[in-house]
């Protein structure tokens, strides 16, 4: 299935692309602090991706500050982008919806169109290649659509840049726009979705979140010596999980007599939920760049997954990976709470 899927996949590319303007790199407009309105857009459908658009959003209202910028992305997460300062307009991008009348998908495109941007951003993993998401980059037929150098996309994009698989997920975004801005500065994301306001918990300051799937589900041992030490240190945590994450529980013996939270709201209601602790212990999984972004305190437990690509760092933020020092952890957690 695989080489059938991947001989479509070239057989498509094939015939279209000449219909495309074409890599490598188009004459770079130096003049880009002139750029006014620009759509940066990705077609999956993960809470992380979502929130790591932010930091290129973020970088490129930084160095151009009257910007307009648009982001498109999956319906499931659009709040994500709600009463974001750095974004003028939010669009769905409904797959389901869309292809169930073709009709609907180019009216999509065609409201894009009129748009005029500037530049189209494909933000897609640095080191994969979407046709989908190139397709549509160039169906919109903007001046400057700029994407990752990766295998067929450089046949699709005007502006390709090489990927960087060495440095953090938003860090590798950012160099889209480093294309023009080369001083571009990288900043965690931020979403403002949910009011400051939110109430603070009373006994329980710390949220021990065990959600997690595949590879990255916490090894017992691992979960038990995090689970143990709050427990010596008499530190009051609340356990919780997402809706599908309940078989997960059987996996750590310790829990059974522990009240557990599995939410099963919006993702506005996980937020103003998180909102609540003082910190957040959790592994490697898409509500980690929730608790980041909302500026919590995060101790971020990644178990197979690279930290250097996926791992946050900043004052708030802690790292264990597989085994960590009790001390430093103890030093970081009671210098979070008061």
């Amino acid at each position: 299935m695989i080489s059938i899927e991947k001989i479509l996949k070239k057989t498509t590319l094939k015939i279209i692309s000449p219909f495309f303007k074409k890599g490598p790199n188009s004459s770079k407009q130096e003049d880009w602090k002139k750029f006014k309105k620009v759509l940066v857009f990705r077609l999956d459908n993960k809470l992380g991706n979502a929130i790591l658009l932010l930091p290129l959003v973020q970088s490129i209202k930084h160095s151009v500050p009257n910007i307009e910028i648009d982001v498109m992305y999956s319906s499931n997460y659009a709040q994500v982008f709600e009463n974001h300062p750095d974004i003028h307009s939010s669009i769905i991008y409904d797959q389901k919806y869309l292809f169930k009348n073709p009709f609907r998908y180019f009216t999509l495109i065609k409201q894009l169109r009129q748009n005029k941007y500037d530049v189209v951003f494909s933000s897609t993993n640095s080191n994969s290649f979407s046709v989908s998401q190139s397709l549509f980059a160039g169906f919109i037929k903007s001046k400057l659509t700029v994407g990752f150098d990766w295998k067929e996309s450089a046949e699709l994009h005007t502006v390709i840049v090489k990927g960087n698989t060495n440095v953090h997920y938003s860090e590798a975004q950012i160099d889209l726009w480093r294309y023009f801005d080369e001083n571009a500065i990288v900043e965690n994301p931020k979403i403002y979705f949910v009011l400051d306001s939110v109430p603070k918990s009373g006994k329980e300051k710390i949220l021990f979140w065990l959600g997690a799937t595949g590879n990255k589900i916490l090894p017992n041992n691992l979960f038990e010596d995090i689970f143990s030490f709050l427990k010596e240190n008499n530190i009051a945590f609340q356990l919780a999980a997402g809706p599908h994450d309940e078989h997960l529980v059987n996996r750590y013996p310790s829990v059974k007599k522990e009240k557990i939270v599995f939410l099963k709201g919006s993702l506005k209601d996980t937020a103003k939920f998180f909102k609540q602790f003082q910190l957040i212990i959790i592994p490697d999984t898409g509500p980690t760049h929730l608790a980041v972004a909302l500026g919590i305190p995060t101790v971020q437990v990644f178990v197979n997954s690279d930290p250097v690509w996926y791992a946050y760092t900043g004052d708030n933020l802690f790292l264990i990976n597989k085994k960590f020092k009790r001390e430093d952890f103890l030093h970081f957690v009671k210098n979070h709470l008061d």
